[in-house]
C-alpha cells in the first residue's frame, strides 16, 4: 500500500519525511499514484530533488524505469529534459536503469530530449554509457538527437554526437 503523502514528500523534496515514510512497512516506493501512475521517484526526479532521488534509489524493488500513464515519461526522461546532471547521474548509476526508454507519445529518448534542449552535461553523461543508442529517432518527426542538435544549433552537442553516431549529417 502506498500512502498519498509519500508522493507529496518526494515531490517537494522533504528528505526527512521521505526517510520516515520509507521506514513504515506499508510504503512501497515503486507504486504509482492511482491517477497517472507517477511514483515518488518520478516526482522527485522531475523536480530535481537529488537527495530524495538518492534515498529512493537505495530502496529494494525500486523501479527506476516506471513511467507515468499519460505520456510514458520516466524519471530519467524528466531529469534529462530538465538538464539535471546530478539526478541523471544518480539514475544512470542504478543497475536496472534503461537509458533508451522513449516516451509513448513522441518517441523521445533521454538523449534526444537533452540534445534538443541543449543540455551538454546530460548529453555527455548519456554518451558515457555504451548502451545508449544515439541513433534513435523520435516518432513524430523522425529526427535523431544529432538532427535535433543541428536544428537547434547546439554546436558542442553536435560535435559530441557526431563522434558517436553511425550516420553523419551536414
Amino acid at each position: 500500500m502506498l500512502k498519498p503523502h509519500s508522493h507529496g514528500a518526494a515531490e517537494n523534496g522533504h528528505k526527512a519525511l521521505v526517510q520516515a515514510l520509507l521506514e513504515k512497512q506499508d510504503i512501497n516506493p515503486s507504486i504509482g499514484d492511482s491517477i497517472f501512475g507517477r511514483t515518488p521517484l518520478w516526482r522527485a526526479a522531475k523536480n530535481g530533488h537529488e537527495e530524495v532521488v538518492k534515498i529512493l534509489l537505495e530502496q529494494d524493488y525500486i523501479n527506476p524505469n516506471a513511467a507515468d500513464t499519460p505520456l510514458g515519461l520516466t524519471p530519467l526522461l524528466w531529469a534529462a529534459s530538465n538538464g539535471d546532471n546530478r539526478v541523471v547521474s544518480l539514475l544512470l548509476g542504478h543497475e536496472d536503469i534503461n537509458p533508451n526508454i522513449a516516451d509513448r507519445r513522441f518517441g523521445r529518448t533521454p538523449l534526444l530530449l537533452a540534445a534538443n534542449r541543449g543540455h551538454k552535461g546530460v548529453v555527455k553523461l548519456l554518451l558515457g554509457r555504451e548502451d545508449v543508442n544515439p541513433n534513435t529517432a523520435d516518432t513524430m518527426f523522425g529526427r535523431t538527437p544529432l538532427m535535433w542538435a543541428i536544428k537547434r544549433k547546439h554546436k558542442e552537442i553536435v560535435n559530441l554526437l557526431s563522434r558517436r553516431c553511425q550516420t553523419r549529417y551536414p
